[in-house]
């Protein structure tokens, strides 16, 4: 039976990610650690469970025998000690504090989140006798204005605190690898979008929040700019197989659609997704762009397929339909 511990886990990806993982490996279990900060146990209810009552700092919730949460806060330096203590094979960070704009707005915060929380986990994980594999999930944001296509070896110059903390995270997880053997994987992300995102500030589940409002689009510069978008389950198929795959630790692998996309663009194809589902056309305006906004991003996941076994399944097309019907269904069951 495999034990897998999800750090952010009732968070966008990390609670799909739970389920995608009870209803594939019948023998797994997992363990989620949750600061209850963004997420909370509403996340799961696919689990069937109704009614849970949120455990209080360090306490334990058992929502079945093959799902339990930790509420405990990754800042902490013992935060990971009872989850750990249960006896992990895998874990998957995925807690975080996420996107440029809140680090720029806090940048301690977002080190303290995003760095701090990377050496207590690094440092409960060395202590262990058997030592579990640690799955980091990154991001595109420590390369800054590098050429594009990115890939694994692009220099990193970040643009932003969030880039420079994801950047440390990285350099943490190569340093315990090499120097204590704890066996490491760093994920750069590209922008992921999909269904479970209702809370989300990224700019699918923006765009997408806006239009069932009755809201403009808002971009921020001319819509030149782009991103490498990812359907969550392509992503979480990435994470799952860097958690698997031997020979692959110590090592950084680029997770993204591998195309760029302008912003111009996207509007355009969540206009059409629009227009099918019936949700009303919106405005679209522009405002000045924002500090710390990288102009391009995309990636080379030749990496990642070669050594993963791992390639995108879903389309962007294909991705969007699915995430605009998913809101309208919340929207419908009177939970968005």
């Amino acid at each position: 039976m495999t034990h897998y511990l999800i750090t952010g886990g009732l968070g966008f990806i990390g609670a799909r990610m739970s389920r995608l993982i009870l209803d594939e490996e019948p023998d797994a279990r997992v363990t989620i650690l949750d600061n209850f900060s963004v997420g909370n146990l509403d996340a799961l209810h696919w689990s069937g469970q109704t009614g849970l009552s949120e455990p209080k700092g360090g306490q334990r919730l058992e929502v079945s025998n093959r799902l339990a949460v930790y509420r405990a806060d990754i800042r902490e330096e013992d935060g990971f000690a009872a989850a750990l203590n249960d006896g992990v094979d895998v874990i998957f960070h995925l807690a975080a504090n996420t996107g440029v704009q809140p680090s720029v707005d806090d940048p301690r915060y977002d080190m303290h989140a995003n760095v701090l929380g990377v050496m207590n986990l690094l440092e409960a994980a060395r202590k262990l006798e058997r030592r579990p594999r640690i799955v980091f999930a990154s991001s595109n944001a420590p390369l800054g204005e590098a050429p594009q296509p990115v890939d694994e070896n692009s220099r990193c110059k970040p643009l932003s605190p969030y880039g420079a903390s994801k950047l440390a995270g990285e350099a943490y997880m190569s340093a315990y690898y090499a120097s204590y053997g704890v066996p490491t994987v760093a994920l750069r992300f590209g922008n992921v979008y999909g269904p479970g995102s209702g809370h989300k500030t990224s700019v699918v589940a923006k765009f997408t929040r806006a239009a069932m409002k009755g809201d403009p689009l808002t971009i921020f510069g001319d819509g030149s700019q782009s991103r490498d978008f990812i359907y969550i389950d392509d992503l979480i198929a990435g994470i799952r197989a860097a958690g698997r795959v031997d020979g692959v630790e110590g090592e950084v692998f680029q997770i993204s659609g591998g195309k760029e996309t302008q912003i111009r663009t996207l509007v355009d194809a969540m206009l059409a997704v629009f227009e099918t589902t019936g949700i009303p056309k919106p405005e679209v305006t522009y405002e000045s762009p924002r500090l710390g906004d990288m102009p391009k991003n995309f990636a080379n996941v030749s990496k990642a397929r070669d050594q993963l076994g791992w390639q995108v399944q879903v389309g962007l097309e294909e991705g969007l339909e699915r995430t605009i019907r998913w809101y309208l269904e919340e929207r419908e069951a009177g939970r968005f």
